[in-house]
This record gives C-alpha cells, structure tokens and sequence, in this order.
C-alpha cells in the first residue's frame, strides 16, 4: 500500500512539474511578444479549462505528456497535443474513434504500426478538440479525420462552427506523438526547442 501511494505522489509531481514548467513557458513567451511584465499577464480559464489571455489576436495552447512541453502561438485559435507512445489495448480505446478510423487504424498488421497511426490520430482529434476550447465535451467519436492520402497538410470542415480547421503531423522524437491544429491553411515545420534554464531566464527578463 505504501508502495503505490508513493508512486501516485511521484507521478503526481512529476505532472504537477510539467504543468507548472508549462506556465512558465506560456508567461514567458507572452511576455516577450506583448511586452508585458509577468505581472501584469493574466491568464484566464474558460468553461471547459482552455486557458487565454484577453487580448485580440493573440491565442496559445499547451500540452506536456513524457519528456515534453509543448506550447502553440497563433492569432487564431490553436491547439496541441504531444503524447508519449505507449503499448495499449487497441481494441477498447478504438472505442473512441470513428469506423473509417478504426479501420485506418487496423489495415496494417504490424502492431506497432497500428499503435502509431492510433497516436497519430489521438494527436489530432485532440489537437482540435482544444482548438475549438470544448474539450472531452465533444466526443471523439463524432469526427473522422482521414489520413489515408496523408500528405503534409489535412483540411477539415467543423460540424460546429461551419470553419474549416488545419492539421499537421509534426516531428519531435521516436517516443512521442505531436499534432497541432489551426484555421491558417499554412503551418511552419518550424520548432523552437527551450531549454527550462532558458525560459527561466526569460521569465526573470520579464518579472
């Protein structure tokens, strides 16, 4: 018993790390661009948790899972997911995906294919999801994203806000999974990677 609850708290701190890493990393970046104090940098949570700032044209996204924070800057609204790739029972959590994705999913044997592409898909669809700030309240379920002609850029209209939305794989390491939605048809392969004493220091510049 007192093993578990040991490993809970270390799992909880290291989520609790990553979150507060990512803070840091959102304060630091919007403090720089908009050139404001931390301060003075009020962050604001809406009805389904989806953090933004009060200010036109200026839109973000955050996410962490494994060795990664990960955050997206847009002028319309963005979002991320990076998760860690793990083994998983496909059968149950394909539960969430729609027939041609579950298909998709299962049309190549290779089993760590099929992980890949059920990551790959899961980046997106919630990568979208938080776009759009509506969170689990959206089944995942009720969109398709199709992947079968995959080639650099997938466009989607929403059933939601009649918009359409863009998406795009991006790279970052063998173990992780990142996908990150937008409404700008042009996304930049572009990745800037911080180091926690960078952001730190850029926090101090900012204080």
């Amino acid at each position: 018993m007192r093993k578990t609850k040991k490993i809970k708290s270390f799992l909880h701190f290291k989520d609790a790390k990553r979150t507060l890493v990512g803070e840091i990393l959102v304060r630091s970046i919007l403090g720089k661009q908009l050139s404001l104090k931390n301060k003075d940098i009020n962050i604001y949570y809406n009805a389904y948790g989806k953090p933004y700032i009060k200010r036109e044209g200026n839109y973000f996204n955050l996410s962490h899972s494994g060795d990664w924070v990960v955050c997206a800057f847009d002028s319309s609204p963005v979002g991320i997911d990076v998760e860690i790739i793990k083994l998983i029972d496909l059968s149950l959590v394909l539960s969430f995906f729609s027939t041609e994705e579950a298909e998709y999913v299962f049309s190549i044997k290779s089993q760590n294919e099929q992980i890949n592409r059920f990551y790959d898909l899961w980046t997106l669809k919630e990568s979208y999801i938080k776009a759009i700030g509506r969170g689990l309240s959206i089944p995942l379920e009720s969109f398709s994203i199709d992947l079968r002609n995959y080639l650099e850029i997938i466009k989607m209209k929403s059933l939601l806000d009649n918009r359409y939305y863009y998406f795009k794989k991006l790279f970052i390491d063998e173990n992780h999974k990142l996908s990150i939605c937008t409404m700008h048809p042009q996304i930049s392969n572009e990745i800037v990677f911080k180091k926690i004493k960078e952001i730190i220091s850029l926090m101090k510049e900012n204080a």
